[in-house]
């Protein structure tokens, strides 16, 4: 536990080590911002022309988990997409160019600390962005003209579906760093695996029925929806946890080959 703790004190040390580590973070709370105002923006015309029907009086009409939160936790899964590429490219190719690698492959440092110090230190970085989410919503609810009752519960699980999704994100990431020392490669990669598994599922309506459920319940995409939606299913959080589980092990096992080929 203790090398974990150090791996993941060094780690967040180095993401935040240089502007690169701030600017991810501050793009990403600008954009999740710009579209949770435009919302916003929405769903006050929506109560401006309930109170113009002099309706004051009457309950609300619309929905506002539906109207904001579940179009707003889809955007903001789409900007992770983005996002966790730049945060994970580091992880391994930087190690691997620097030559330090070498070092930590012949530390007592085992392979799985290495990669969960390094794992739980990028995941960390998600915490600000959600609790960044939470107090959108207290000001949105606090500025509102017409009384609103937000269902916090619904909009938490959306939360925890927004940080499993990027688990599983950061999980493939560090992997693909694994085999990589070039960090404009591994981003590279990165996204483009992640959007493979992101909109396999929509492939699903061309193919059979048998093939089409396979793609449907690989997608990432399909899996978060639920989540968005305030459901939490046993099946989808199973799904998000062998999928960070299989990445991580293999990461692991990508660390074994380097010390066994040796660096070069």
């Amino acid at each position: 536990m203790k090398n974990i703790l150090s791996i993941y004190k060094k780690e967040l040390r180095l993401i935040f080590s240089t502007w690169i580590g701030y600017i991810i973070i501050a793009v990403f709370i600008a954009l999740t911002g710009y579209f949770f105002q435009d919302m916003v923006d929405q769903f006050a015309r929506l109560t401006a022309q309930f109170l113009s029907s002099g309706q004051r009086g009457g309950v609300f009409p619309y929905n506002i988990n539906d109207i904001l939160f579940r179009y707003w936790l889809g955007n903001s899964s789409v900007i992770l997409l983005f996002v966790i590429p730049l945060l994970t490219m580091r992880s391994f190719s930087e190690e691997k160019k620097s030559g330090t690698i070498e070092m930590m492959m012949t530390s007592p440092l085992r392979h799985y600390q290495l990669v969960l110090g390094k794992y739980l230190a990028i995941l960390t970085v998600l915490v600000p962005l959600i609790i960044y989410s939470i107090l959108l919503v207290i000001y949105f609810t606090a500025l509102n003209d017409v009384p609103v009752t937000v269902q916090w519960g619904l909009f938490l699980v959306g939360l925890l579906g927004l940080v499993l999704l990027g688990g599983a994100f950061i999980a493939l990431g560090i992997f693909i760093s694994s085999m990589t020392e070039n960090q404009i490669i591994s981003a590279l990669t990165t996204f483009g695996a992640l959007l493979i598994i992101w909109v396999i599922g929509w492939s699903s309506v061309y193919s059979s029925t048998g093939f089409g459920e396979i793609l449907r319940r690989i997608s990432l995409n399909n899996h978060y929806e639920n989540f968005a939606k305030g459901v939490i299913s046993l099946s989808d959080s199973i799904y998000f946890i062998l999928f960070i589980t299989f990445f991580l092990i293999l990461t692991v096992s990508s660390l074994g080959t380097t010390r066994w080929r040796g660096i070069k």
